[in-house]
């Protein structure tokens, strides 16, 4: 490869969200590669990460990701990175909205013999859903739930002593 373990986890990332190029990852991955994403609860294959990468370019057509921060120990890296984009097209079945969206993430890369073998990924799932209009914000769920306990505080009977 000729590429240090640092600039290839970062390029794979940039290379996948940020271009859409999914046959990236088929260069620089081990056919037995195995991904780890909050929307999925189990482990996914290799074809399963780069059919999650073009879903997320089809629903942000114009998606941007940039790696902001990378640490290498051993045979890992981890990124921690930040897409933008425009809700455009569907997204886990979700009908277009039109709404911009930024929302943070992080990378654990593991890799063996120079090529990714294991990856962890998490990212703000919630604050995503929440900016495309899928789920109320924090801030409208705490005032439900405050608004929720005066009534029930109000519709208590008293009871005499």
């Amino acid at each position: 490869m000729g590429m240090d373990l640092k600039t290839l986890a970062s390029s794979t990332i940039e290379e996948l969200f940020d271009s859409g190029r999914t046959s990236h990852l088929s260069e620089v991955s081990q056919l037995s590669d195995v991904g780890h994403d909050p929307i999925s609860s189990k482990s996914i294959s290799l074809d399963d990460t780069m059919e999650l990468a073009k879903s997320f370019r089809t629903g942000f057509p114009d998606l941007r990701c940039a790696v902001n921060d990378t640490v290498t120990e051993g045979d890992r890296v981890v990124c921690r990175w930040k897409m933008s984009g425009t809700h455009r097209g569907p997204f886990l079945g979700i009908a277009p909205t039109g709404l911009k969206v930024t929302f943070d993430g992080i990378s654990e890369m593991r890799f063996h013999d120079g090529r990714l073998a294991e990856q962890w990924t998490m990212y703000d799932c919630l604050g995503l859903l929440h900016q495309i209009g899928l789920l109320p914000s924090f801030e409208d769920m705490s005032a439900a739930r405050i608004a929720a306990e005066e009534t029930r505080r109000h519709e208590l009977p008293s009871i005499p002593i």
